[in-house]
């Protein structure tokens, strides 16, 4: 595998696969007669296959945080309780908890193989409260299905893994699809064009779009079931508090748009819920913020500095990786330009989407609060995605006619190639260095095995399957995406200072890491290795083809 990922290694046959698919959701799309149970299939499929490819040919769960993720389960389970000074996951202890109730009363203790397919799961249930997000913007079927089909096609982010942020968007899709379906108000039309009005009425046109209010669905429901319906999304959003740092900040933005632009009636819910938010950093977090205040607060208002965060900070690495982060740049600019697009054609059409605009938008001040480490692009991109995906489906939607339409089926055809390209380079290029072998997962549960609690785990980086077990028992580097690859003296000298014994695991998966994301050529690493191993100060006591441990030796032998 190169460091352009899974498409250097799939067979052809898969791509005559996928090219099939898209031929068949062509065909069936420019339909006469729309056959929504074969829509139904068909994604359902196209979900199989993009989102069930890396766990099916390789066996083991990906990222790094999947496995931290199961040992934050396994302290919960093993503890029954949570320790907030531990680290922040310990704050936001909500997905943990549930998992690991979950886990009890069904008896699976072991949750590796839940966490693998995870990403399946998850999709799947993003299914059912996006179809009523869609179906309530608009009623031609055609255009919820495509919609959703350009949802899973151009979600490359790859946050749908066994994590809280999966969790935590199945959610906030859960509470839009009430508050769209149910108790905001419909988007109207206005079939009077402006070019036949003055200036001044064409203004105040505009001015009517922006806040127009159609007939309320919430009319059809009782007082008691619209209160019940309002308390039941405060509850979800009340455990997405307890569970995510994040998506409870995308929540509230949704809303606040939603209430601004008088979509729903109460102003009151955004300011609701952001106290929510402060009460539960406030009494609950406390462990976490005092020890990150400046990290919390360092980036608002800091635009330009969030910006390069976001994406300067990740241009870097082999040719191949920058060349794969370029295809994501693309991917994220052909859906929003087909966006923007479609907006333009419903506006012609006579049809203004205030709900599906201004939810797609909404999250993007966020960029202007926090950085999140350099991810807050992407999460702004996953968390408008749905809205976008409909916006961009206008585009290339066919219309309803007596005979199918072959420009219709053949545009939509051409954008899904396009897009399925893109979502197999974004979402698997960085596969050679999050897929652990069986080796690495070997040698990390022997390592596990090896030393005693309290003992100091290194690595050269912090890519690979640990912190899975008993993590609370052992002290780790690298901490968070800091590296100590290419500094051996820092290395040594870390180690000689603990007080306890010091293991070091070194990797298929970091030597991955350090060419992939760090630019080291090709060759180094061995040099690296080396260079570590020459210094007489470790005594290897494991190794396999993809990963070696080696005890630290506190004096020279024979010092």
């Amino acid at each position: 595998m190169t460091d352009l990922g899974l498409v250097s290694v799939l067979p052809p046959a898969s791509y005559l696969a996928f090219i099939l698919l898209a031929v068949a959701w062509a065909v069936t799309l420019a339909q006469p007669r729309f056959p929504a149970w074969l829509a139904v299939v068909l994604v359902v499929i196209l979900v199989l296959m993009l989102y069930g490819m890396a766990p099916a040919a390789e066996g083991v769960a990906r990222f790094s945080p999947t496995w931290r993720h199961l040992g934050i389960v396994d302290f919960i389970t093993r503890q029954g309780a949570v320790q907030p000074t531990l680290d922040a996951y310990h704050n936001w202890p909500g997905m943990f908890a549930v998992a690991s109730f979950l886990g009890s009363v069904t008896g699976m203790g072991d949750l590796t193989t839940v966490a693998l397919w995870a990403p399946v799961w998850f999709n799947l249930l993003f299914l059912p409260p996006l179809f009523i997000v869609l179906n309530a913007l608009t009623g031609d079927r055609r255009h919820v299905w495509l919609g959703i089909w350009l949802f899973y096609l151009a979600d490359w982010i790859g946050q749908d893994y066994f994590s809280p942020q999966a969790l935590g968007l199945l959610l906030f899709l859960i509470v839009v699809a009430v508050t769209v379906r149910w108790l905001a108000a419909g988007d109207r039309r206005d079939d009077a064009p402006p070019g036949t009005r003055s200036p001044i009425g064409r203004v105040r046109w505009v001015a009517d779009r922006l806040l127009a209010r159609g007939p309320m669905r919430v009319a059809d429901l009782t007082a008691g079931r619209r209160a019940g319906l309002v308390a039941v999304a405060i509850v979800i959003y009340g455990f997405v508090v307890s569970a995510h740092q994040l998506t409870p900040f995308f929540i509230v933005a949704c809303f606040a748009a939603l209430a601004i632009l008088r979509r729903v009636p109460w102003i009151g819910l955004p300011i609701l819920m952001t106290v929510m938010i402060a009460s539960w950093v406030s009494f609950m977090a406390v462990a976490f913020l005092i020890g990150h205040f400046q990290n919390v607060a360092g980036y608002v208002g800091a635009l330009s500095e969030s910006l390069t965060a976001n994406l300067t900070g990740r241009l870097q690495g082999s040719d191949a990786h920058r060349t794969v982060v370029y295809l994501r740049l693309a991917t994220t600019a052909l859906v929003w330009l087909m966006a923007t697009l479609g907006v333009i054609r419903r506006l012609r059409q006579g049809r203004w989407d205030v709900t599906a605009v201004a939810l797609a938008f909404a999250p993007f001040p966020l960029l202007g609060v926090q950085a999140y480490g350099g991810e807050m692009l992407l999460r702004i991109y996953l968390f408008a995605l749905p809205f976008a995906a409909f916006l961009a489906a206008a585009l290339i939607v066919p219309k309803q006619t007596e005979r199918p339409s072959l420009g219709g089926a053949t545009a939509v055809l051409a954008v899904s190639m396009v897009l399925m390209a893109g979502f197999i380079v974004g979402r698997y290029g960085n596969e050679r260095m999050e897929y652990f072998t069986p080796n690495e997962v070997a040698a990390v549960a022997d390592l596990y095995q090896i030393a005693p609690p309290g003992s100091l785990l290194v690595a050269a980086t912090p890519n690979l399957p640990w912190k899975n077990t008993r993590y609370e028992e052992y002290r780790y580097r690298p901490v968070g995406d800091d590296t100590l690859y290419g500094h051996v003296d820092e290395m040594i000298a870390t180690m000689q200072l603990y007080p306890g014994r010091s293991f070091l695991i070194l990797s298929r998966s970091q030597q991955a890491y350090a060419e992939m994301i760090l630019g080291a050529p090709a060759g180094d690493w061995s040099a690296f290795e080396k260079a570590v191993m020459g210094t007489g100060r470790f005594l290897v006591i494991y190794q396999n083809q993809d990963a070696q441990i080696a005890e630290f030796q506190k004096s020279r032998p024979g010092g």
